[in-house]
């Protein structure tokens, strides 16, 4: 506790545990994972630091300095950075197992806003002496294993305050503790229905009672651990020791007016050394800070095992497994098997719930152990078996694999509704432990199900397998021979699953020819297939393999996956590979089943490799994954037959770099034998070379792969990046091959020849005061001013204007000064609506007024419709508009139709100043929102309404409630269709939705002597010149510019963060990238010029100054690098045009320029781009194609997007202009445009998306 001196409201540190990246197997080896902030206000000093990790989640894990406690690998206390925090030394105590359970740090001058880092090995002692990082990974230790240690900082003005790490959100490896005075109780936490903790059950769904004070915010996380030890004992092995989380879960509540609240949990084993459950609660106060954390509650999952390790179900290929045909038999838990009497068991199939358990252990009683050594259990089991109606004798086999001892387990079965068996002790009636007991019933049935249910008394009912025998019984399984009929052409099999009909009639086999792994199943719906059942199961583990006997030949392997258990990108990563090649490299099935219209959990997505040959027996695929596990939903096989000429291009695709001799190659092979030679003739592009020209395929040699080297032709010229194709055509006097069309080889040709970037600039028009742009659905573009005049160009192919439109509409309202114009994605082009941004800046002379003058919310966004634009619809006002230069700037629009709109700030870095207006933030300002304009019954008309106990000042003649001067205490009046989309954002006066899904927006920084920054909801400091932010909008994050308003209920808004400070994860977001001021336009570049160097760059421009090319990550969440853009446009607004071009709207100088690339390295027909680039799928727009030598007509000039070929208007060398056709692709994906003219044909790949969904115009 502090001494009665010590200012207590001031006095705080920030500790964070959080390794780089966000890996659940992180290690705070790492530099920098430990993090120390002095958050204090005062003055106050801190002194010391203690950490203590003895009373973390995990309390077997230690600090191991000498390497000697776990695995072998050491690191001590190693600081990273210091900042000027006066270091003295780190000591580490309490020696515990040859670790330390705690570090001590001295400092001596460590000042409030100052930050230390350091790093420091820690392992769990269970890992004693074996190799790094241990069995999986479990020497690799993050924070969020960390979670519940002690940290106590004592600071100079006598103050000591203690706290306890919690789950950084969001997080996967971070945990955190706010070190003060005053936060909140520690909380009580029971589990109902079980009467003393830790223990084991086989229940998974639980219920968590926390316990605290009534209205208390409460976080209760679960995390799921396993004991990872391999072969080896393990040091000191404790009851329910872990030593490594696998999973985690967090659930947000609040405590009812009883005193406690009760939360239904799953408890989870995804792999079978985890499945210890560890279960915490803890107390959030208003700013988000928690306290000490309850004490830990474990519970263990029942211990389960892989099925059978044998994958094959029967290793006869023509198995007659009894000559009977009216006997089902079933191993319950396991795969097909064949007994020592030449019985075939089927795979699992036809039961409802239950998990599998299986043991190695020797069976008794039996010569069958493999029958008895797997089962299916669960508290209510159950199983319906087809069968003609009539008489069965049924015998039931069991084993009691579990439990040591008698009166452990009891359940009763039913068979057809008639109880026969009741409370069955399995170890009772066998005369103990893996001793084979049979119970046989007879049956009669009527209905065509056979129905057995087993219903719990103690623990869990169980089953090792099934015998039915009995009158006309149809085979259980419509194809039971595990080996694929070689009669039959197509092997489909569900996996993790039992067998399953689609809709389509095509029959998918249980699961089978699988090496490791458990199951995993969702009741979840499905998006994007019908076969919803087909991917509600899944096969998963870290490696895992299936071996399909096949007959020798060539297939086709179509892979079925869906995610089912991740909610995020990156959670799961694995590779595919098949007949020993991998296809695919660290698969993130979220990732490739996410898109505009459909999330990345639950959707379905297959992968298809055409042409696999085996030739041994056996189709080998394997999935080895990286982070998390490798899973599959289905697997189908088909056979390739007839006669086929088959390419197999090497990892998929075949690429070739100038300078680089050993080139890239593919193989050719037949399908079946030609009765005549068959030639393969081979046509290249002057790009390339290839070692044959030509291959001759035989009698003898024609299942013989013929492999062809490609190579780069390396020369001087600058040519670009390119891909070219090798053409192919055949003879033979074999009819069947001679009349095949054989496909082309796609080549990349990679340049290494510098590309220059140049573009060619010229003013195209002038006009007053130009602000802000946009590209209407006609191909016209839509120029705003400051004055509220609108001027509508239209441009022929080389952007000479031949037509000028005016739009008056918006002069002659108050609020006229116009910094925003968009389109709605769903628009047509025939009638357009245009959507405008417009504001009253300055609205009070731009600096201090009188309390008692009006400041109004004068931002509004409306929209310009009919004919000649002449009618004006409000669509959301009261916006917030400084009395500055900041106001309701650029919008946007996502797939959906939701409107973005940036809202610049009222204040320099949170605190009102003169120089910037005088007036403070309000609930929507310094924000980037989202009006869902798309619901029937809109509200954009924002109110506000002001504390019931405000006290208005003297002289008021109106509502204070309408005044921007009161907005630090207004709040917005309910029921608004308009909410804060993204916080932190001074003056975004542009943004940008990408083809990848993500939106980009500048932000200006500060400016020195404009005002204060905020510190605390209470506290400021002067700030200095900040540059200008690049930043990846991403919902309910927070950028780091304050508004105390919003802070009242978000603390982390009261809190300036400089572009300089590291992003905390859920507290603060920091830029991609910074620029100088004023870098104000965006845009995506999405042409294909200078070799596609710029494609999916972003382009910003600097008022007045420079453009920059911004070259983002593959994922688009990093910028990788930054340049300068010549010629410089010297514009306010940039945004992009048709043919490459990019737009300058230049306010200083009235004028609007266009810049064209002078692109050298184009010969031939090359297209660039295709605006726009999404439009509804329903087809009727217009759409231009911009690119270079188009040198055709419409006679000989042809476009498809996807699979559709679309009518074109006019062909010119610059452009071609056509129709957008109707789309039926629903995958949500982009799609690429193909265009042919006089026989050249340009790809332009994933550069269109139809969009599906659809948009009212309010």
């Amino acid at each position: 506790m502090a001494e009665q001196n010590a200012n207590t409201s001031t006095t705080k540190a920030l500790f964070i545990i959080n390794p780089s990246g966000n890996n659940i197997n992180n290690s705070t080896y790492l530099n920098g994972s430990f993090v120390i902030k002095n958050n204090s206000t005062n003055g106050e000093k801190i002194n010391k630091v203690t950490i203590d990790l003895s009373t973390s989640i995990f309390p077997d894990l230690v600090f191991d300095p000498d390497g000697v406690a776990g695995d072998p690998v050491a690191k001590g206390f190693t600081p990273n950075s210091q900042g000027g925090t006066g270091l003295v030394s780190g000591n580490f105590i309490k020696l515990r197992d040859d670790g330390y359970d705690a570090l001590e740090i001295y400092f001596n001058d460590f000042n409030p806003g100052e930050t230390f880092t350091f790093s420091a090995d820690v392992d769990p002692t269970s890992v004693r002496g074996l190799p790094q990082p241990g069995p999986q990974d479990s020497a690799s230790v993050s924070g969020l294993e960390l979670t519940g240690s002690t940290i106590t900082v004592d600071f100079d003005n006598n103050a000591t305050y203690t706290g306890q790490t919690y789950r950084i959100p969001g997080t996967l490896d971070g945990s955190q503790a706010v070190i003060k005075s005053n936060l909140p109780p520690k909380l009580t936490v029971e589990v109902l229905g079980l009467s003393s903790l830790p223990t084991v059950v086989s229940e998974l769904n639980q219920t968590v009672r926390i316990s605290g004070n009534p209205g208390e915010q409460v976080a209760l996380l679960v995390v799921e651990a396993g004991l990872f030890l391999d072969d080896y004992d393990g040091f000191k092995i404790d009851p329910f020791e872990a030593n490594s989380a696998i999973g985690v879960e967090e659930n947000f509540t609040t405590i009812g007016l009883n005193g406690f609240v009760d939360i239904p949990i799953t408890l989870k084993k995804s792999k079978s050394e985890g499945g210890i459950n560890h279960i915490v609660a803890v107390a959030k106060d208003s700013e988000g800070n928690t306290g000490l954390l309850s004490d830990v509650q474990i519970i263990q999952i029942q211990s389960a095992s892989t099925p059978d390790p044998d994958p094959n179900p029967d290793p006869d290929p023509n198995p007659d497994p009894d000559p009977t045909p009216n006997i089902i038999r079933i191993n319950a838990g396991g795969n097909a098997y064949t007994d020592v009497n030449g019985n075939l068991w089927s795979a699992d199939q036809y039961f409802t719930g239950g998990g599998t358990y299986s043991s190695k252990a020797s069976i008794s009683n039996t010569e069958d152990d493999k029958l008895y050594q797997t089962e299916r259990w669960t508290t209510n089991l159950s199983y319906a078996v087809p069968v003609t109606n009539g008489d069965y004798k049924v015998t039931l086999k069991f084993v009691e694999l579990y439990w040591d001892s008698a009166a452990k387990r009891s359940f009763d079965l039913s068979a057809e509704g008639q109880l026969v068996l009741d409370d069955l002790d399995i170890f009772t009636q066998a005369g103990g432990k893996n001793i084979a007991l049979d119970k046989s019933f007879n049956v009669t049935v009527s209905d065509g199900t056979l129905n057995l249910d087993f219903l719990t008394n103690s623990d869990n009912a169980k089953l090792a397998a099934i015998e039915i025998i009995g009158g006309s019984v149809p085979n259980p399984d419509p194809d039971p021979n595990p080996e694929p009929n070689p009669t039959s052409n197509i092997i489909r099999i569900n996996a993790g699953g039992t067998a399953y009909t689609d809709t389509n009639g095509n029959l998918w086999k249980a699961d089978q020819y699988f090496d490791g792994g458990l199951t995993y199943s969702t009741n979840a719906d499905i998006f994007k297939t019908e076969e919803d059942k087909l991917y509600q199961t899944e096969r998963w583990a870290e490696n895992l393999g299936y071996d399909i006997p096949v007959i020798d030949g060539n297939y086709k392997v179509n892979l079925h996956f869906a995610e089912i258990y991740f909610n995020d990108f990156n959670q799961r990563l694995f590779d595919v590979s098949v007949e020993g090649e991998k296809f695919l490299d660290d698969l993130d099935i979220f990732a490739k089943s996410k898109n505009a219209f459909f999330p990345g959990k639950d959707s379905a997505y297959v992968y298809s490799i055409n042409n696999v040959n085996v030739t041994d027996g056996f189709l080998n695929l394997d999935f080895n994954a990286s982070v998390d596990n490798a899973k599959i939903s289905a697997l189908e096989i088909i056979s390739l037959t007839g006669p086929q000429v088959i390419f197999k291009q090497t990892d998929g695709n075949t690429s070739v770099v100038e300078g680089d001799t050993s080139g890239d190659s593919y193989s050719v092979i037949l399908n079946s034998q030609p009765t005549a030679d068959v030639t393969i003739n081979l046509s290249l592009n002057d790009r390339i070379t290839t070692s044959i020209n030509s291959i001759t395929f035989t009698a003898n040699n024609w299942n013989i792969p013929q492999t062809i080297t490609v190579k780069a032709v390396d020369d001087n010229l600058t040519q670009g990046n390119q891909t070219v194709n090798i053409l192919h055509t055949i003879s033979s006097l074999d009819n069947d091959y001679n009349s095949l069309n054989l496909p082309n080889i796609p080549v990349f040709v990679g340049d290494d020849d510098i590309v220059s970037i140049d573009f060619n600039k010229k003013t195209v028009a002038t006009m007053s005061q130009p602000t802000a742009a946009a590209w209407g659905p006609d191909h016209r573009l839509y120029v705003g001013s400051y004055s509220g005049e609108i001027k509508v160009y239209t441009f022929d192919q080389n952007y000479n204007v031949i037509n000028t439109q005016t739009i008056n509409t918006l002069k002659g309202v108050s609020n006229n000064n116009i910094l925003g114009i968009a389109f709605n994605p769903y628009d047509t082009s025939d009638s357009p609506t245009i959507y405008v941004s417009h504001n009253k800046l300055y609205g009070n002379g731009g600096s201090d007024f009188p309390v008692t003058e009006l400041s109004p919310y004068s931002g509004q966004v409306s929209i310009l419709e009919g004919p000649l634009f002449s009618t004006i619809q409000p669509l959301i006002t009261g916006l917030p508009v400084s009395n500055h230069d900041h106001g309701v700037n650029s919008m946007t629009f996502d797939n959906e139709g939701n409107l973005y709109i940036a809202v610049g700030g009222n204040t320099n870095a949170g605190i009102p100043a003169a120089k910037i207006g005088g007036i403070p933030e309000s609930p929507f300002a310094a924000a980037i929102l989202k009006a869902e304009i798309s619901k029937p019954d809109f509200n954009g008309e924002i109110k506000y309404q002001l504390p019931a106990d405000f006290q208005p000042p003297q002289g008021l003649t109106f509502d204070p409630a309408i005044s921007q001067v009161f907005g630090d205490v207004a709040k917005v009046v309910p029921g608004v269709d308009v909410s804060v989309y993204a916080s932190g954002l001074r003056n975004s006066f542009d943004l940008v939705w990408s083809t990848q899904g993500l939106m980009y927006a500048t932000d200006n920084g500060p400016n020195g002597g404009f005002g204060d920054v905020s510190t605390s909801a209470t506290t400021q400091i002067p700030v200095k010149n900040a540059p200008d932010e690049l930043n990846l909008i991403v919902e309910n994050r927070y950028y780091g510019h304050p508004n105390r308003n919003r802070g009242q209920e978000d603390p982390r808004q009261n809190v300036y963060y400089s572009d300089k400070e590291p992003s905390i994860p859920g507290v603060y977001t920091a830029p991609l990238t910074t620029f100088p001021a004023s870098t104000n336009g965006i845009d995506e570049y999405r042409a294909n010029t200078f070799g596609g160097q710029m494609r999916g760059n972003l382009i910003t421009q600097k008022w007045n100054g420079e453009s920059f090319n911004v070259t983002l990550s593959s994922d688009g969440t990093q910028v990788v690098n930054q340049e300068v853009l010549d010629p410089q446009s010297k514009a306010l607004d940039i945004l992009t045009g048709p043919g490459g071009a990019i737009v300058g709207i230049n306010l200083s100088g009235s004028k609007i320029d266009v810049s064209t690339p002078n692109d050298i390295t184009v010969s031939g027909a090359t297209a660039y781009d295709i605006f726009p680039w999404r439009a509804p799928a329903t087809g009727g727009n217009l759409f231009i194609i911009g690119g270079e030598n188009f040198g055709g007509d419409l006679s000989n000039t042809s476009v498809k997007i996807g699979d559709e070929l679309v009518t074109l208007t006019s062909v010119s060398d610059k452009q071609i202009i056509g129709i957008l056709p109707s789309f039926d692709d629903v995958s949500g994906n982009l799609l690429d445009v193909l265009v042919t003219t006089e026989g050249e044909s340009s790809l332009i790949s994933n550069a269109f998306l139809p969009l599906f969904g659809s948009a009212n115009f309010v």
